[in-house]
């Protein structure tokens, strides 16, 4: 729990699932560096999660291109969504990609989410309100999960895949 950490830039929406996939690369160190090093990044692969506030959609990503490898999974999101119910959905989810070599596992949690800990709750469990997200998430899979607002994430992907895309401001 992470009570009183200062709220982040953020912005609330929707999302879309695509986009919301997209923006693992951001996020992710391993891709970055490689990016750096390499001029490319390749075959990696991550899993994005979209958790909403009535369904859960997760698939495959491709962190070069940002397109989804595999079909997107749809299913209702638990009600209540407690963190125990939300940390199985990511674990079943996860599990389902056990024949891929993952680079980063990312979750758009429909919440305002500072530093990986979630700020507000309103179509989750009241429990989530000041949770460390992603602690939650990296324990119930053991491994590292990166979490932000859907709607960021949304916004992140439009830049790096969607009509940003290799646009400067003014």
């Amino acid at each position: 729990l992470a009570p009183g950490l200062p709220p982040g830039p953020w912005e609330l929406g929707p999302g879309n699932f695509h986009s919301l996939a997209s923006w693992l690369p951001a996020f992710a160190t391993r891709p970055r560096a490689a990016l750096r090093e390499t001029g490319t990044m390749g075959e990696q692969l991550a899993i994005g999660i979209d958790i909403g506030g009535t369904g859960t959609k997760h698939a495959l990503v491709n962190l070069a291109t940002g397109e989804l490898v595999t079909e997107r999974v749809k299913r209702p999101t638990p009600q209540p969504a407690t963190p125990e119910a939300l940390s199985e959905i990511v674990a079943e989810a996860v599990a389902g990609y056990a024949d891929h070599e993952i680079t980063a596992v990312g979750v758009g949690f429909p919440a305002v989410v500072s530093r990986g800990c979630a700020l507000t709750a309103v179509n989750i469990a009241p429990q989530w309100r000041y949770m460390d997200v992603e602690e939650v998430f990296s324990k119930a899979i053991d491994r590292k999960v990166v979490v932000i607002n859907d709607g960021d994430a949304a916004g992140l992907a439009e830049v790096r895949y969607g009509a940003g895309a290799g646009v400067k401001g003014k």
